[in-house]
C-alpha cells in the first residue's frame, strides 16, 4: 500500500478504532483486550503543550473464533508501524492467543496535553500545575484481522481497539527519594 493510500483511509481506520473492541459475524468472532501501560514524564517547561511518549509495551488478549467449518489460518496484529504476524498453529493454539508488541517513541506522534507535569516557576501566572497523573485515551490505536479458511472458501474478520496509556509526572524529588530508598537497602 502507497503513502498515498493509508492516507486517504486514514479517517476511515481512525473512525473504526474508536467503535470498539470486538468484531463478531456470522462467520466467526475477533476480540482484542490490552492493559494501558505508564510513561514516566519528566517536568517540562509551563509553554510547552506537547509531549513526546517513549516506547510503549502493550500485552494483548486475543480471542478468535471461526464459524461454518472454517478455522484461523492467520492473524495481524498492528499498532503504528508495529506488526505481528501469527500462523495457523500460532492462532489455533488455544482459546486466546497472547501478544506483546513494544511501540517504539519513534512511531508515536506527539501527544497535547495541558497543565500536567510543568516546572514549578513561581514568576509564571498561573502555574498550579499540580496533575501528577492523568490518563490519555486512544493515544494509540491496534488493528487486527484475522483469516478463517475451509476447504472450499474463506473470510477475513477486522477489529480496531483504542489504546489507552497512564501518564505519571516524574519530579526529580521524587525521583531522589526512591534513589535514596534504593540505597538504604
Amino acid at each position: 500500500m502507497t503513502p498515498a493510500q493509508i492516507r486517504h483511509l486514514l479517517p476511515v481506520l481512525l473512525l473504526v478504532s474508536v467503535t470498539g473492541k470486538a468484531e463478531s459475524t456470522p462467520d466467526g468472532s475477533l476480540t482484542i483486550t490490552a492493559n494501558t501501560p505508564v510513561a514516566l514524564i519528566s517536568p517540562r517547561p509551563a509553554n510547552r503543550k506537547f509531549i513526546q511518549l517513549p516506547s510503549l509495551e502493550y500485552a494483548f488478549e486475543i480471542r478468535v473464533g471461526c464459524l461454518k467449518n472454517r478455522k484461523p489460518t492467520s492473524l495481524l496484529l498492528s499498532v503504528a508501524d508495529t506488526r505481528k504476524f501469527l500462523d495457523a498453529e500460532d492462532v489455533s493454539s488455544g482459546p486466546s492467543v497472547e501478544v506483546t508488541l513494544r511501540i517504539p517513541a519513534a512511531q508515536i506522534g506527539p501527544i497535547a496535553v495541558e497543565d500536567f507535569c510543568h516546572v514549578a516557576d513561581e514568576n509564571v501566572a498561573g502555574n498550579n500545575s499540580v496533575t501528577e497523573e492523568i490518563t490519555i485515551s486512544a493515544a494509540l490505536s491496534a488493528h487486527a484481522s484475522l483469516r478463517c479458511e475451509s476447504e472450499s472458501d474463506q473470510n477475513v474478520i477486522y477489529v480496531s481497539q483504542a489504546l489507552d496509556v497512564n501518564l505519571i509526572c516524574e519530579r526529580p524529588d521524587q525521583q531522589q527519594g526512591k534513589e535514596l530508598l534504593v540505597d538504604l537497602d
